[in-house]
């Protein structure tokens, strides 16, 4: 966690970035504190920071930039905001580079002259009580009121002028790109063609041209191996059918998929090596995205962590063995995790779980790793040993301790009697949880 400078979110809605204010505290608090953080989303994440700001202190500064349908616009920059500065969607490094596709819902088709204020103002940010613009925050008017949708958690926002017609945030899907891996250079090749030892041979690896001292000249590509083309990486973000068009349509997407004519198109003869599906299963299993899938390569591993529920067992292995040893005490106060199977997923897919890799380099060892994915704890060995133990302590003190071993049963509706006996007076409702105060 302390090795990360950039979070690159699909949605800006709680379900996809609710956790970043816990996790800001917590980078600040780590020891490992960053120069910057660099945030990258989609409307509305400048409203989202300029609301958790009122309670998230950091030591640290935060570089964040909003993916627009049109161009990319860093908080507070007012000539980018006018679409001057930084059109591009691309994020580029040494490692690797990174390409937003900003996708909207179909009942969020503005026309060309419309496309920039459609999206100001999703993106508005709170004002202060004088009217003025809240200090670092993009110079926007507010927008009317915010509600959630029932059905999707997606943002949605309500203006008198629009009848109060719902209107859905734009999400990102992203591809990521690693940078080629240069050719070998051919030691039996160099010896056939008589390249001398010196210096030359490194012009040759650099892609420099030579001269041998006989006059000829020898190019790169005659003894240094093709560079290898990077592993491609697509994120695609699905959460409902309203966005289904857009992204069928989205003409980048489109440039890793169908046939390649145009060699300086976006994706032009790259290689999907995997994708990674955060569409629900209904979606996953919807006519319009099998039909769209099917245009990727056949080679293509396609990864959907669909179908999870809170009722999942536990990510962690010890937490995993403290809910077992709980319920082994009490069913109802302590309810075992992981008895609800995950949704069914079309067979293409692989199910992603916590701790599944996907390697990319070596590109000998390209492909999915799950060497480190956790086995699922026994539960039933985990509470025998709970048993056992307070079998132990029954002998050794000669007490009776309130297990399983006693066959106590309670109704469904009926407390603990260590609860029962509780005042009004000695209950206190605790929030856990970073920031929770």
């Amino acid at each position: 966690m302390t090795r990360i400078d950039h979070l690159f979110f699909i949605r800006s809605t709680t379900d996809a970035s609710g956790g970043l204010p816990g996790y800001l505290l917590t980078r600040g608090d780590s020891g490992a504190i960053p120069n910057e953080m660099g945030l990258y989303g989609p409307p509305p994440l400048y409203s989202m920071l300029s609301a958790i700001r009122n309670y998230c202190y950091i030591n640290y500064k935060l570089k964040p930039t909003q993916w627009s349908p049109s161009h990319s616009t860093p908080f507070g920059d007012s000539d980018a905001i006018l679409g001057e500065a930084r059109k591009s969607t691309k994020y580029v490094d040494e490692y690797v580079t990174i390409t937003a596709m900003v996708i909207q819902a179909a009942q969020q088709k503005p026309s060309s002259e419309s496309t920039q204020v459609n999206t100001a103002e999703i993106s508005e940010a709170p004002q202060s009580a004088e009217g003025n613009d809240t200090k670092g925050i993009a110079p926007e008017s507010a927008p009317k009121r915010r509600k959630l949708l029932p059905s999707t958690g997606l943002p949605i926002i309500e203006s008198s002028k629009q009848s109060k017609k719902r209107r859905f945030a734009p999400i990102v899907c992203y591809s990521m790109k690693l940078p080629e891996v240069p050719g070998k250079f051919n030691v039996q090749k160099a010896e056939a063609l008589k390249v001398p030892h010196d210096r030359r041979r490194a012009q040759l690896i650099r892609g420099e041209a030579i001269t041998t001292d006989d006059g000829r000249t020898i190019r790169p590509e005659d003894v240094v191996a093709a560079s290898i083309p990077g592993p491609v990486v697509l994120v695609i973000d699905c959460p409902s059918e309203e966005y289904l068009d857009g992204l069928t349509a989205n003409d980048e997407l489109k440039s890793y998929m169908s046939p390649k004519t145009d060699a300086s198109q976006t994706g032009a003869n790259e290689k999907v090596s995997c994708v990674i599906h955060l569409a629900p299963a209904r979606i996953l299993r919807h006519p319009i995205y099998i039909e769209w899938k099917k245009d990727f390569p056949a080679a293509t591993t396609h990864i959907a962590p669909a179908g999870f529920s809170s009722s999942v067992a536990p990510a962690f292995l010890s937490a995993s063995r403290v809910n077992a040893r709980l319920n082994c005490i009490n069913e109802m106060v302590f309810p075992l995790q992981g008895t609800v199977e995950p949704e069914d997923l079309p067979s293409t897919y692989l199910r992603g779980e916590n701790t599944l890799k996907f390697q990319l380099r070596p590109i000998a060892s390209l492909g999915v790793d799950s060497s480190t994915v956790p086995v699922k704890v026994d539960v039933n060995t985990v509470q025998q040993e709970v048993l056992d133990s307070f079998k132990q302590q029954e002998l050794e003190n000669e007490v009776s301790l309130p297990t399983k071993l006693q066959n106590v049963t309670m109704a469904s509706n009926d407390l603990p009697e260590c609860i029962q006996k509780v005042g009004r007076e000695e209950k206190e409702l605790v929030f856990m949880g970073t920031g929770a105060a």
